[in-house]
């Protein structure tokens, strides 16, 4: 309901069942599935959510937990960049954050345009 904050939820059912990877869709608490990431013993983990790069609407930017605190916030009450720490510690897996620019988080049904273009690109390379 937050416009481009669902970008998460959206990669997440946009990939299920086109790649052998296990996915979880944390929606706004995403510290609520930690214990079911470390079971799956991963390699690597990549999260996906919204984040104020300060770019233009759509872009995005892989970042490691390192990069994550030269960028903006995001909508979750629990940093991106803990739950990373979190995991890397808890997994030895080498997580990563797809954050994706949002053009708005204003309450609306629906990805913006230049967010649902990027995304249509992104899920290719997990496809």
């Amino acid at each position: 309901m937050r416009g481009d904050d669902a970008v998460g939820p959206a990669f997440v059912a946009r990939i299920e069942g086109a790649t052998r990877a296990v996915c979880f869709d944390g929606g706004a608490a995403p510290e609520n599935y930690l214990g079911l990431v470390v079971r799956q013993e991963p390699e690597t983990v990549i999260l996906v959510d919204a984040v104020d790069l300060g770019t233009q609407p759509g872009d995005y930017a892989v970042l490691s937990g390192e990069e994550l605190s030269d960028c903006g916030l995001t909508t979750h009450t629990s940093s991106p960049g803990l739950l990373m720490a979190y995991l890397e510690h808890e997994t030895a897996a080498h997580v990563y954050l797809l954050a994706i620019q949002p053009e708005s988080l204003s309450f609306r049904r629906g990805l913006s345009a230049a967010v649902e273009k990027s995304l249509g690109h992104v899920v290719s390379f997990f496809t």
